[in-house]
């Protein structure tokens, strides 16, 4: 269990910011330090990952990779502290992850590392006296389940004699006051309002109302490949697990005669690389005939109104993407994935994500809101999910309150529009594995994924 402790000011000699670090807004490339002969040197951080930009009260997740190089450190504990430390060089927040213990961290064998990935949900608090709006330093320190450095790192950017270890910045912004929301109610006509973000301006630039009675196929089709290949577990028109009828979308999951799972993925243009092979052999480029998007939009608030699955064993998603992320190393130029939502268990919320530069050694990934393991509050009933992406950054919003924002990975492309849902278990091992056992039960039951609207909202001066 992760345990939050508030830590004791104290004035530590020393800058309090290095440079030997090189941070990409919310996330540092490490570079370790020659080990030397002290048992602790043979941990290492090898990459870190955490929000640029949050607001006092938020949630969010820092995430960071250790090795061991050769033996666990001679310590009494080792838990993970991550601090934040004014420019006085003063700590004025820290959370300590006792979930995982240093001492439990497989060693390097014949030559090969086995990394750990550790990812440490944490609340920034909205009490001015405890946090206040500035920029902070992100420290990184192992030591007592109390949050006292003990453990010395190969690591440049030490803060002082502190044992913390400078990885780059965070910037805190105050949070808004009940008489400021987040959000504002915006009618619309005979339907179901939207929650605009607060003191902007918009205009509705393209929507689905889920009218008729049946899918609009010119706004929406079927997501059946993945990663050049047909995904035996995403549905086809004719698994009639899609259904449009009282203004609802409806995503069901179904099984199969020969026993195979499938739930419906849905988009509004395709990423290059779900292309499938064309399968000529005299011809150097591999991919099949395109499609143009048949809808894609640069900017603006993304918002989907719906009632998450209730049964475990599939999960659900609204996102975008753009048709060409990792064909350059820039997201300004060739797009990212946002997710606004990603439900992996009922009425769970996962961080939202961003990332660009492909999925391959140049990933690159933020993360940020969201929650590992509460419920939203009424999670079987009706809710808001968006996101306003500018030219500065990304900014979520879950039921109308602030989710988390992101100023990093910033996508100047169109993009285009996925509402999906997924079989668990499917896509691991190279998309061999074996279907959830929970699923046999949500089939029987029923059980879906339900959209009321999904729009999007050009802001206007």
């Amino acid at each position: 269990m992760n345990k939050l402790f508030l830590c004791a000011v104290a004035l530590f000699t020393g800058a309090a910011y290095g440079d030997s670090v090189r941070a990409y807004g919310g996330r540092a490339n490490v570079r370790p330090k020659a080990r030397g002969d002290a048992l602790d040197y043979r941990i290492e951080l090898r990459d870190a990952r955490f929000p640029s930009r949050v607001t006092a009260g938020e949630k969010s997740v820092i995430e960071s990779t250790w090795v061991n190089m050769s033996v666990a450190p001679k310590t009494k504990s080792a838990a993970l502290t991550w601090s934040l430390i004014d420019k006085d060089g003063s700590v004025s927040w820290c959370v300590t992850d006792d979930s995982f213990d240093f001492r439990s961290l497989e060693p390097k064998l014949d030559g090969e590392e086995r990394p750990q990935t550790i990812l440490t949900p944490c609340r920034f608090p909205d009490a001015p006296a405890s946090l206040k709006p500035g920029v902070y330093a992100l420290a990184v320190s192992v030591g007592s389940r109390q949050g006292a450095p003990e453990v010395a790192l190969p690591l440049d950017g030490q803060i002082g004699a502190t044992l913390r270890y400078r990885l780059g910045t965070v910037t805190v912004v105050e949070r808004q006051t009940a008489e400021s929301p987040d959000t504002v109610e915006t009618p619309v006509a005979g339907r179901a309002p939207s929650l605009l973000p607060a003191r902007r301006k918009f205009k509705l630039a393209w929507s689905d109302e889920f009218d008729g009675d049946r899918l609009d196929e010119s706004i929406w089709s079927y997501r059946t490949n993945f990663w050049g290949r047909p995904a035996h577990w995403f549905a086809h028109p004719s698994d009639n697990t899609v259904e449009v009828k009282d203004g609802l979308l409806h995503m069901k999951v179904a099984k199969r005669p020969d026993g195979q799972f499938v739930s419906p993925q849905l988009q509004t243009g395709e990423i290059l690389w779900d292309y499938p092979d064309n399968g000529t052999t005299n011809k150097f480029w591999w991919i099949g005939k395109r499609e143009p998007a048949k809808f894609q939009h640069r900017y603006g608030y993304w918002e989907c109104r719906c009632k998450l699955q209730r049964k475990p064993g599939w999960w659900s998603a609204f996102w975008m993407q753009s048709e060409n992320i990792g064909t350059t190393l820039d997201p300004a130029d060739s797009g990212a994935e946002i997710d606004m939502l990603e439900s992996f268990k009922p009425g769970i919320v996962w961080p939202h994500n961003v990332f660009a530069c492909g999925y391959g050694a140049d990933e690159k990934r933020i993360q940020v809101g969201g929650d590992w393991d509460v419920q939203l509050p009424n999670w079987e009933g009706w809710h808001y999910f968006g996101v306003l992406w500018n030219k500065d950054g990304y900014v979520f919003y879950v039921d109308g309150k602030e989710d988390g924002r992101v100023a990093e990975l910033i996508s100047h492309r169109p993009h285009f529009m996925y509402l999906t849902t997924e079989c668990r278990n499917y896509r691991v091992r190279r998309m061999t594995g074996k279907a959830d056992p929970n699923l046999d039960d949500a089939v029987a039951a029923g059980d879906e994924f339900v959209v009321d609207h999904v729009r999007v909202w050009d802001e206007v001066e």
